[in-house]
């Protein structure tokens, strides 16, 4: 294959008068100026004419050849195009269509009764048969979409037999038949045009080289450019789970377990309020996951529950359960603190110790907490105590820690709370539905709203006790730079936290996508969960990727006049860029 470059070569000539009597004596300069592409295949002969003061021209115009000893000679045949004078000095110009491969060689002239100007020579190169587009690749997702132009088939004459681009994971200089090449094929064309090639199904964190490409009757032609673009994190479709919000979700040892939650769109009652508990293979149905059913959740001791909380503990065989709402006989919402441990082992349910009830301390009954694990033990709180009708009564911020040696809980440090970056007073006030997440041995909590639906977006990062004496303490981590929100989904790969998705008063239900870096204690936005924007989702992380399904949202009305609310099914896997 060759690649064929097109090349103009312009000769400039300043000359005086052939006349050497100065009374009539004439100073006649013409300047070729360098060519201009004014359209796909097409260049401007450019030049100017000096020194005629108010005289006209009386021809001028240029000669060209692809032979350049005629050009510079001056033989006899040169193919000539003519232009009319400009009225004295002034700017000359004239279109030529040009053929890949072509090398042109032309003088620009004027002629004053018998004396003639021509020029010297100077090489100038001339775009392409095919380009890459600026812009080059636009990634989203698993997919990327790639620009370029056709920019001498209408010169030419010649169709085009296929374009498109070629692309490659190793190849550097991608190109069509060779090893680890890939290729687009957009069909024929006699036109000049811009093009997009789509690429869709692309593995995550993978780096491609790409270029156009178009091949003619005789050849096949190349972009010099080579863009390079990396498809970084994203999301796939995995296995469905079933309709539900408000559920629960957690990674051990390589599996996931999920369960509680209403399967109803409306309100709930006991009859939607699941007791199902569900294990997830994220190996299995060829990559996409499979969902297999555990023992139920025993209800004849225990109460079904939306927005209970779930932890594990590293190195421990179990599945801790505690906390949420329940519908009691009568209706409405009640807060449980009943706490509950499966047995993945014996596949069975026993009951835990609940928190105590503490003198001069609310009960301890919630929902909405939050939590997380580290070193060895489990911290969990905040949330909100709701009254009958099922809203939020009492916002908290008390913090327990539980000890799996001893099954036995004690309040620790309560999670504190700043309102915005513009209020420097810490406050001690509750928050619900807030989120948390262990990352780097750390446990961090934070968003959630408080008293009076007060969305929050400060982050807190916790210190562990190092005594029996000591509840630990917390600092500010910083502000979420995102909008505030509940109901949002969270956990770690890694050394990254994730958090995203959830309910904004102001904007609704979201679909945002955030990391967070505890050596840095940054966030930065990652590729958009591409489902539809929900909140009360369930997530959990296993083997180095995040799962997240199901929840609530909205949809159009069948007649396409407003929404009505939804709830989902649907689970995606998540990639990290690593």
């Amino acid at each position: 294959m060759r690649i064929a470059p097109v090349i103009l070569v312009f000769l400039l000539l300043v000359s005086g008068c052939l006349d050497h009597n100065l009374e009539e004596l004439e100073f006649l300069t013409v300047v070729t100026e360098p060519p201009a592409q004014t359209d796909v295949g097409t260049i401007l002969f450019q030049g100017r004419i000096d020194g005629l003061n108010r005289q006209r021209a009386d021809a001028c115009g240029f000669v060209w050849s692809e032979n350049e000893k005629a050009v510079r000679d001056l033989s006899p045949g040169l193919a000539d195009i003519t232009v009319s004078p400009p009225a004295g000095n002034g700017d000359i110009s004239a279109s030529f269509p040009m053929k890949q491969g072509q090398i042109i060689f032309y003088r620009a002239y004027a002629r004053l009764g018998e004396r003639l100007v021509y020029g010297e020579t100077e090489p100038y190169s001339l775009d392409q048969i095919v380009v890459m587009s600026m812009g080059f690749a636009s990634v989203v997702n698993d997919s990327a979409a790639l620009t370029g132009r056709l920019v001498g088939v209408t010169a030419q004459n010649e169709p085009i037999r296929a374009f498109g681009h070629v692309f490659s994971t190793t190849n550097q200089m991608p190109a069509i038949g060779a090893a680890g090449c890939d290729t687009t094929n957009l069909g024929t064309t006699k036109v000049d045009m811009v093009f997009t090639s789509s690429l869709v199904g692309l593995p995550f964190n993978t780096t491609y080289y790409v270029r156009a490409y178009a091949i003619g009757e005789n050849d096949i032609f190349y972009s010099q450019l080579v863009d390079t673009f990396r498809v970084r994190d994203g999301w796939k479709i995995g296995a469905p789970f079933q309709a539900y919000r408000e559920g629960l979700g957690v990674g051990l040892n390589g599996w996931g377990y999920a369960g509680f939650g209403c399967n109803s769109v409306a309100e709930c009652f006991q009859a939607t309020q699941s007791n199902v508990f569900w294990q997830f293979d994220p190996s299995g149905n060829s990559g996409a996951g499979s969902w297999s059913n555990l023992a139920p959740f025993p209800t004849d001791i225990g109460l079904n529950r939306t927005n209970a909380l779930s932890f594990v503990i590293p190195g421990l065989d179990t599945v801790y359960v505690i906390f949420g709402d329940f519908v009691p006989p009568a209706g409405g919402y009640l807060s449980t603190v009943d706490f509950w441990k499966y047995a993945i082992a014996s596949n069975t349910w026993e009951k835990g110790e609940d928190i105590p009830f503490l003198s001069g301390l609310p009960a301890p009954f919630r929902t909405g907490a939050t939590g997380f694990s580290v070193q060895g033990k489990a911290y969990v709180g905040a949330g909100a105590t709701l009254a009958l009708g099922g809203q939020p009564d009492q916002y908290r911020n008390d913090f327990w820690e539980y000890d799996p040696n001893t099954g036995g809980w004690r309040k620790v440090a309560s999670l504190p709370l700043r309102i915005s970056t513009f209020d420097s007073k810490v406050y001690q006030l509750g928050r619900y539905e807030a989120s948390a997440f262990a990352v780097a041995d750390t446990g961090y909590a934070g968003g959630g709203e408080t008293f009076g639906g007060q969305q929050l977006r400060d982050f807190w990062k916790f210190i562990p006790p190092s005594s029996a004496q000591d509840t630990g303490r917390w600092e500010l981590a910083g502000f979420f730079p995102g909008l505030s929100r509940i109901g949002a989904v969270s956990f770690s790969i890694g050394n990254k936290a994730f958090y995203g998705t959830g309910y904004n008063t102001f904007s609704g239900y979201l679909s945002d996508w955030w990391e967070f870096d505890p050596y840095s204690a940054t966030w930065s936005a990652q590729t958009e969960f591409p489902g539809e924007k929900r909140a009360d989702a369930l997530g959990f992380s296993v083997q180095g990727r995040g799962f997240l399904g199901t929840g609530r949202g909205i949809k159009l009305k069948s007649n396409g006049q407003g929404f009505d609310p939804d709830i989902y099914s649907d689970f995606w896997i998540y990639t990290p860029e690593n």
